[in-house]
């Protein structure tokens, strides 16, 4: 890739990545991406970068990013960007973006949530509809027994997500009730994980981090380190393999909002005192889930086909897919029996030693989640969106799908309009 390329290709993720002010972003930019543009003007002109920072104020004032696709709330971009990658997640934009999460307590008791509230529930052989307010959009949802789930997002504002609040919602006997927290305005919960139902822990957007006693809810300081501020993390991902060991997956917007861009991709472990850092990179490794076996090996999955497996002092960068899609999400049987969905029907495995294609994914999905137990594994998304779509505009005909894996092939069981 040349100079040139690379710049434009930068130039692409930046409005994806942006949250809030688009002149925040334009303000930033040339400390953002300092190296690329440089390089790129000392051989193209100074006409360059008047047509990348076009570009950049096109995404972000105009009809939306410049492959003609919706701002998505997902863990990358939907559009056909031939850049070396899927773009960067703007997390907040929700409109007509099917289903995000799923979890469950066995093989009759499955959950599924996303968009405009759209909850639903796999009892035995049959889905029923758990569906809240339109205006609750689900990025995590964990269930530790059969009836009883949590459910956690973000609720937008009347005039749109532009203005957004946490939320977090309990089903238990037969209903919905919303749980009380304290979140700042402007935060989000994105993930949700727990040891038992009296540990359980909810993270997100703006440093945003909750622990729950099955009674009440508390908030626990970020991550910190030297030269590192926690209330830039954004928290895509938890895990544990005790109360005492728990992980947040994430990036932090350090890398949007400053010229630094050290550290990005993030991997946090709660030792149970406190967090502490157990891996960083740059931020071409944003971490969107992560997933902790018994013995505390650790699987996480990144943006640009990238995975991040070890523990302690041990860490091993993969190259999982050679076609550089985005990851979404994680799961595993054991160590030697991993599952990693993403973007464009992103479907591998991991056997302990490499990653390999799983059968393919019918149609073309972007896949957000991943979730099984002992036969049978469950991944969540929405189809694709064509190009032509106009920026903020859904089409009804790209379903929000659930499909069951067998261990020989994907079959749809679930399919809804996107909102």
């Amino acid at each position: 890739m040349t100079s040139l390329e690379k710049a434009f290709a930068e130039a692409r993720r930046l409005p994806h990545l942006a949250h809030g002010s688009g002149a925040l972003v334009i303000s930033h930019v040339t400390a953002r991406f300092r190296n690329a543009f440089d390089s790129a003007i000392q051989s193209s002109g100074p006409c360059f970068f008047v047509a990348a920072l076009a570009l950049v104020l096109k995404a972000c004032y105009g009809s939306g990013p410049i492959d003609g696709e919706p701002a998505t709330t997902d863990t990358g971009s939907e559009s056909d960007s031939d850049s070396d990658s899927e773009s960067e997640p703007n997390v907040h934009h929700a409109p007509c973006n099917g289903f995000h999460a799923i979890h469950g307590s066995g093989p009759g008791e499955v959950w599924v949530g996303g968009s405009c509230g759209m909850i639903h529930n796999l009892t035995g052989d049959d889905w029923v509809d758990r569906s809240v307010a339109a205006d609750v959009h689900v990025r995590g949802i964990w269930s530790p027994e059969p009836g009883r789930a949590l459910a956690v997002g973000f609720r937008c504002s009347p005039g749109g997500c532009g203005e957004f609040t946490a939320v977090m919602l309990s089903f238990e006997n037969g209903g919905w009730h919303e749980e009380q927290i304290e979140a700042p305005p402007s935060s989000s919960l994105l993930a949700v994980w727990g040891s038992s139902p009296d540990d359980v822990w909810a993270a997100g957007w703006g440093g945003l981090i909750l622990r729950g006693d099955g009674a009440s809810w508390s908030k626990v300081p970020p991550p910190s380190a030297e030269g590192f501020d926690g209330v830039h993390l954004v928290v895509m991902g938890i895990h544990g393999s005790t109360a005492n060991a728990v992980y947040l997956a994430g990036f932090s917007r350090t890398c949007v909002l400053y010229e630094d861009c050290t550290p990005c991709g993030e991997l946090w472990r709660w030792n149970g005192v406190g967090f502490e850092f157990a891996w960083v990179s740059s931020c071409e490794w944003m971490l969107q889930d992560v997933w902790v076996a018994p013995s505390d090996h650790v699987f996480a999955v990144s943006t640009y086909g990238r995975a991040v497996v070890g523990e302690g002092e041990d860490w091993q960068k993969m190259y999982a897919d050679d076609e550089h899609r985005d990851f979404s999400g994680v799961w595993a049987r054991n160590e030697n029996d991993v599952f990693a969905v993403g973007y464009r029907s992103l479907a591998l495995g991991f056997d302990g030693e490499s990653w390999s294609a799983l059968p393919q994914v019918p149609g073309d999905i972007n896949l957000r989640d991943v979730w099984g137990e002992s036969e049978t594994v469950w991944a969540v998304g929405r189809e694709q969106l064509d190009s032509a779509i106009p920026a903020g505009e859904c089409d009804p005909e790209k379903r929000a799908v659930v499909l069951e894996f067998d261990g020989t092939a994907w079959t749809e069981v679930l399919s809804l309009p996107p909102c």
